[in-house]
């Protein structure tokens, strides 16, 4: 959907369409060849991936640029990939400049235009589909290498845990190019046969609500995104504008990609349930592009569960909410922070996974060593994830991420409870606006909290804002943070994919080149 446009297409149709793309792509792109893809997300961009993969060529799903100043990502992306050709719309295409050694020898192919019609390649099972660059949250992004059997794989996997079906109805507004819209939003429903609706990310953004109104609209049964999707729609929802709304169609609400906060499974079922939402529809899932896309979730039409998890129910144990049910097909367990030893349920440690499921490597054999990992007793190799995580009764709670942790008077603390802590401390602070990491300081690391403000507070707000964080954090958690950094709305740096980098954060801080709003 485009505003009000609504372009229809049956599968039939759908079919000839990836026909005719991929004899064109043949024509220009030898199997196995990369191919960067950037059409807007809709019809464009599904016929473009179906038609790469079609062709046996590779795909590699970028964000497309917005202006030519944007487009250090997308050089990364190219040297690492070394596509041979580029599918996107006209005005992509031209911000792509012809003297730039990243895009000087690309063939460009025009989104709108593609297709002559031909024959089809049937690739290798276990030869890339396409290569999904992770969102670069902790370092350069790598091209996790997904295969056609990956795919297979893992779409049967979500099929069976969300119990979807021809009897199912999606609606979507996450970006393609990443593995949560494209693999759940694009493929999942041609795996399983029912239709969806497609709705642009830029239009959410715009108007949060236009998602939940084509989820009554069209009765959708599943739909979902991230942690603050649900707190945006919350928040943004007016009751004499949307009072004919109807969510009682929707049986998987799911929620992952970011950490899932029970404050906001709570205020966003309050909120609907006038209007036909379950607090059972919810679907804490965890996954990642390494595993194509999902690790574990659900079970569905079962009310999400938050347990206790940490090394000490004394100390430092912060409730989080289960990320859900551990599937058959995949091999899911938690070692060691240091090593491959095996921990038992309830003790906090990385996560790995094996199974079918979980791509071979990245691109040009980069960071080798997460894959292959060799555990006692097993013949398989394992997937070293990097999240925290704990397995409690068949669940998994995922606690923080690996690089993130926050070490403290000898003691392991997650930056996401001191965010959300920090979130939830003044009015002033934005929902999913801050930043908590460790600094140098002369009597060793400190805590130091970043915060993005609204525009609208004075200097004795922002001493007032300073101060409740500062309390927040050491009633919920016992911990001291010693700076407290206000900055503007969307100041603290992101993925492409709209995660925080807290590294990235960190290394300005202690630059001096972050741009405060008022002192620290």
């Amino acid at each position: 959907m485009f505003g009000d446009d609504v372009r229809e297409m049956t599968y039939a149709e759908l079919f000839g369409k990836v026909s005719d793309a991929a004899a064109t792509v043949r024509e220009r792109v030898r199997p196995g060849e990369r191919v960067l893809l950037m059409p807007a997300p809709g019809p464009g961009f599904v016929v473009s991936f179906l038609a790469t993969l079609h062709s046996g060529a590779i795909a590699v799903p970028s964000y497309p640029p917005v202006t030519a100043r944007n487009l250090d990502r997308l050089r990364a992306v190219a040297a690492d990939a070394d596509p041979v050709a580029v599918v996107a719309e006209t005005p992509v295409l031209d911000l792509l400049p012809a003297d730039d050694p990243a895009f000087a020898g690309l063939v460009r192919l025009d989104a709108a235009t593609l297709g002559q019609g031909g024959a089809r390649v049937d690739p290798r099972a276990w030869s890339p589909a396409f290569l999904q660059y992770t969102s670069g949250s902790t370092g350069t992004p790598k091209g996790v290498m997904v295969s056609h059997a990956n795919l297979l794989h893992n779409s049967a996997v979500i099929a069976a845990q969300m119990r979807l079906d021809e009897t199912s109805e999606l609606v979507s507004w996450l970006p393609p190019y990443h593995d949560m819209g494209l693999v759940g939003g694009v493929l999942q429903p041609l795996f399983a046969g029912f239709p969806c609706t497609l709705l642009s990310p830029l239009e959410f953004l715009q108007q949060p609500m236009r998602w939940l109104r084509l989820v009554s609209r069209y009765r959708a049964t599943v739909s979902g995104g991230p942690d603050f999707a649900f707190e945006l729609a919350a928040r943004r929802f007016r009751p004499a504008e949307d009072d004919d709304l109807d969510l009682s169609a929707w049986r998987v609400a799911f929620t992952g990609s970011e950490p899932i906060r029970r404050s906001t499974l709570d205020r966003f079922t309050e909120v609907f349930a006038p209007h036909g939402f379950r607090r059972s529809s919810w679907f804490p899932c965890y996954g990642m592009a390494e595993t194509t896309l999902f690790v574990s979730g659900g079970p569905v039409g079962v009310d999400p569960v938050a347990r206790l998890v940490g090394d000490d129910p004394r100390d430092g144990a912060v409730e989080h909410v289960a990320c859900g049910e551990l599937p058959a097909g995949l091999d899911v367990r938690v070692v060691s922070q240091d090593g491959d030893t095996p921990l038992a349920d309830g003790e906090v440690g990385e996560v790995v996974v094996a199974g079918d499921s979980v791509a071979e490597g990245y691109w040009n054999g980069r960071a080798s060593e997460q894959f292959g990992l060799r555990l006692p007793g097993t013949a398989a190799g394992f997937l070293r994830t990097g999240d925290l995580g704990a397995i409690v009764d068949g669940q998994l709670h995922i606690t923080g991420r690996l690089k993130d942790v926050l070490i403290i008077r000898g003691r392991n603390h997650y930056p996401q409870d001191v965010e959300a802590a920090a979130e939830r401390a003044h009015p002033l602070v934005r929902a999913h606006g801050a930043a908590a990491f460790t600094a140098p300081g002369e009597d060793g690391d400190r805590l130091v909290v970043v915060v993005e403000v609204f525009q609208r507070g004075d200097a004795a707000d922002l001493a007032a804002a300073r101060t409740a964080v500062r309390r927040a954090v050491a009633e919920e958690l016992g911990l001291h943070v010693d700076t407290v950094v206000p900055v503007k709305a969307r100041a603290l740096p992101r993925t492409a994919n709209g995660k925080l980098r807290r590294q990235e954060c960190r290394t300005r801080f202690v630059e001096g080149t972050l741009d405060p709003v008022g002192s620290a």
